[in-house]
């Protein structure tokens, strides 16, 4: 009798989260934070999107164009990833798996145009780095590497006013532009 009884109430705890061991959250920018560090778990991709979608439809209903950008941005960097591509079989399932990046950069359209509308030229950045980033998982190089040099264009042009967000980029770089420049010498010059 203990035995269930503790059973139900470790089952009524994870009932209100996104996925066991995420703590529950309705801060919308926290589910992006947690569906990144999921993302980057193997086998726990379906709660990273999970997280992904949730965060967006608060964003959505907000009318926060910053919010939204960003739940684009983790969506669409979800859906080029290997947690993606971890769980095909579940997508082919539902008749929902991509085996190309069409999906990402999808959301990575719509996270440009929600940066734009937000003045966030940073941020647009970003997304076309990461839309950059799904070409080449389809081995197009000639659009990744027009996509590269447009992010990196954006984040020099004036157009690019510091609005007091810093976005994150590889901690392997020093800034995010040598990282731009990186891809860029590494994946587009002979």
């Amino acid at each position: 009798m203990i035995r269930i009884m503790s059973g139900l109430v470790l089952i009524a705890s994870f009932a209100g989260c996104a996925a066991v061991g995420v703590p529950s959250t309705n801060d919308p920018m926290e589910k992006l934070g947690y569906a990144y560090q999921l993302m980057g778990t193997d086998g726990r991709g379906l709660a990273a999107e999970k997280l992904g979608k949730e965060a967006l439809a608060v964003f959505q209903e907000k009318n926060d164009s910053y919010g939204i950008a960003e739940a684009h941005t983790m969506l669409g960097s979800y859906y080029k990833s290997p947690s993606y591509r971890f769980h095909k079989g579940f997508y082919r399932q539902h008749g929902e798996y991509d085996e190309t990046a069409s999906k990402s950069i999808s959301h990575l359209k719509s996270a440009i145009e929600a940066f734009t509308l937000d003045g966030d030229y940073w941020g647009v950045s970003k997304a076309t780095f990461v839309m950059a980033n799904a070409y080449a998982t389809d081995d197009n190089t000639e659009m990744a590497c027009t996509l590269y040099k447009k992010s990196l264009a954006i984040y020099l042009s004036d157009e690019n006013v510091f609005k007091g967000r810093v976005h994150t980029f590889n901690p392997q770089y020093n800034s995010y532009e040598e990282m731009i420049r990186a891809f860029i010498k590494d994946k587009c010059e002979e």
